[in-house]
């Protein structure tokens, strides 16, 4: 057991935590509880999983049998000792939304088909999708361009925006109907903006980016903390990340939502999906349990001291702040007990206490967000060209560095996500690649006391259907450049490396892909300095394979119930 001068010794410790590990293996993240009672850590942090709300929107209805609008997924059955298909039909539910006791008007939509995509048309109120109840003090009656504090607005019918070039808090509210270029811009042209959490129901809008985060500037970032919404028969691409020169500078830390039927696709990414947290700063919630006595206690600490004026310049700095909660138990004496928390309560610990530490909301990230970039969320029948649900050529997960390594985080990349009936589209002058998902870069899918799984997508080229739910390209890195004086004419050399594909399952979790995995030869345009240098699929020593490593705890299943093509798989990460 440790005694009073070991406690005194807490403090001490706290300082001069740093990214290594510490002797056999034991992390900051866990030595909190190891300096309090004494005894090795009994529960590491766990992903919870985080059930959206089902707001009647759409709903599954089991069926006998495939059909028009079903998506097909797969149960284990006891009996057979096997995986089944399932047949559920989507429907998109008349649905009431707004503001009906407030309200000041009601609009009425109907869902219309039109060459393929799903939108919105007027209604009636004896024939309507969606009625919608107006609070004319909640309607944006203007673009709103406003860089500080929470935006709480309804845009309905309207060509009106949110053009961000400050720091904004929280955006909520509904966009039903719109007709605009971009609802939400977040762009840093020649200054760095910000969006904390943004929350919604994006329904029908014609819009070529419902969201749009957008670096355009070299040296400035764009960030967006969290969006969670219901992203429905949208004419464009829903939530759109890009970095005009490709060096990361667009950041969306978590993205979790229902997106069905939109026309651009679900998400697009050629930067970072998932937090940049280098330099965070970690913050523990403790509950620890005396199994002695039965008595309990909670404490916070950051893992290092700092004075109230360092922390409020450090909120102020826009330093992000990591969230962690954990729990340990084990003996104590009455004595050491009491004496633990007398030192507590009088300061003797410096950075410990038992009041929760005023965190800025737009200065805290979540452990769960951090590990999982694109979590719980649902993709039925979105369409594009390449990737029908996700296009990437970005990263998506947790940006590498010492951070990642202190926290122990096992990145999720997407994690306990299904894809239903997406589909990629070939144009004239462009191949479908990818029906859930394209990507030239790594990526992981985890299931996690949850599910993941491909069912019913689709490529499609000159009208020739082909199952597939992946298609993993191989990823540029141009060297010197060899010829030309500008990006019109300039040419690189080309070196192709071939992207690996990460499945996680693990805590009774199930990945079931019914549909085939595909990749090999990437092409697309990458950025070599300033300029870009487009490669054709076919170019000369491209890759033709990728990599598929799949990893788990021995509880949790990987399925493949239809053909992985063209791939080099490894367990563990090839241990």
């Amino acid at each position: 057991m440790r005694g009073e001068k070991d406690l005194f010794k807490l403090d001490n410790m706290l300082k001069s935590l740093n990214y290594a590990d510490l002797g056999g293996g034991v992390t900051p993240r866990i030595l909190l509880a190891a300096a309090l009672l004494g005894s090795s850590p009994v529960c590491a942090q766990e992903l919870a999983p985080v059930v959206l709300e089902n707001n009647g929107l759409y709903s599954l209805t089991p069926v006998d049998k495939q059909g028009e609008n079903t998506i097909t997924k797969f149960e284990y059955n006891d009996a057979l000792g096997e995986f089944v298909p399932v047949y559920y039909r989507v429907d998109l539910n008349k649905t009431d939304l707004g503001h009906p006791d407030v309200a000041d008007s009601v609009n009425y939509y109907k869902y219309t088909e039109t060459d393929g995509v799903l939108g919105l048309t007027n209604g009636a109120a004896d024939d309507y999708d969606i009625s919608y109840a107006v609070d004319s003090s909640r309607l944006a009656d203007s673009n709103i361009s406003q860089g500080y504090g929470d935006i709480n607005k309804d845009f309905i019918g309207t060509s009106y925006i949110i053009n961000n070039s400050g720091s904004i808090g929280d955006i909520k509210g509904d966009f039903i109907g719109n007709s605009t270029t971009s609802l939400i811009n977040n762009e840093a042209r020649y200054s760095s903006p910000s969006i904390n959490n943004i929350e919604g129901n994006f329904i029908g809008n014609d819009s070529n980016n419902v969201i749009r985060n957008y670096a355009y500037s070299l040296s400035d970032s764009a960030a967006i903390n969290k969006i969670k919404g219901n992203f429905i028969a949208n004419a464009g691409t829903a939530i759109s990340n890009y970095d005009n020169y490709g060096d990361g500078d667009a950041v969306i830390g978590n993205i979790s939502g229902v997106f069905i039927e939109n026309a651009g696709g679900a998400i697009a990414n050629n930067s970072q999906i998932g937090q940049s947290l280098n330099n965070a700063l970690p913050y523990i919630k403790m509950t620890m349990t005396n199994t002695t006595n039965g008595e309990s206690i909670t404490v916070y600490a950051f893992d290092r001291a700092m004075t109230e004026e360092e922390l409020n310049a450090y909120f102020a700095s826009g330093g992000k702040v990591v969230m962690m909660e954990m729990s340990q138990s084990g003996e104590m004496s009455d004595e050491e007990w009491t004496a633990m928390k007398e030192q507590i309560a009088s300061g003797a610990m410096g950075v410990v206490t038992t009041e929760p530490i005023d965190i800025p909301k737009e200065n805290l990230v979540s452990f769960e967000d951090m590990a999982a970039p694109i979590s719980n969320s649902l993709f039925i029948g979105n369409k594009s060209i390449r990737g029908g649900a996700i296009y990437n050529t970005g990263q998506i997960g947790v940006a590498a560095g010492d951070i990642a390594d202190y926290l122990n985080i096992d990145n999720a990349g997407i994690l306990n996500s299904s894809f239903y009936n997406n589909t990629a589209i070939s144009t004239a002058d462009t191949t479908a690649k990818g029906g859930a998902i394209y990507s030239t870069t790594d990526l992981t899918i985890t299931a996690d006391n949850g599910e993941s799984i491909f069912s019913g997508n689709k490529v499609i080229n000159n009208g020739v259907e082909k199952s597939n739910a992946i298609y993993m390209g191989a990823y540029g890195e141009p060297g010197k450049k060899v010829s030309g004086t500008d990006v019109s004419n300039s040419k690189y050399e080309w070196t192709s490396v071939a992207s690996t594909l990460t499945l996680n399952a693990k805590n009774n979790g199930l990945i079931y892909f019914d549909d085939k995995i595909d990749g090999g030869k990437g092409g697309g345009t990458y950025l070599a300095g300033l300029y870009t240098y487009t490669v054709p699929d076919d170019v000369e020593g491209s890759t033709d394979r990728y990599n598929v490593n799949l990893k788990g705890d021995g509880t949790g299943k990987i399925v493949f119930n239809n053909d992985v093509e063209n791939a080099d798989i490894f367990l563990n990460d090839g241990a």
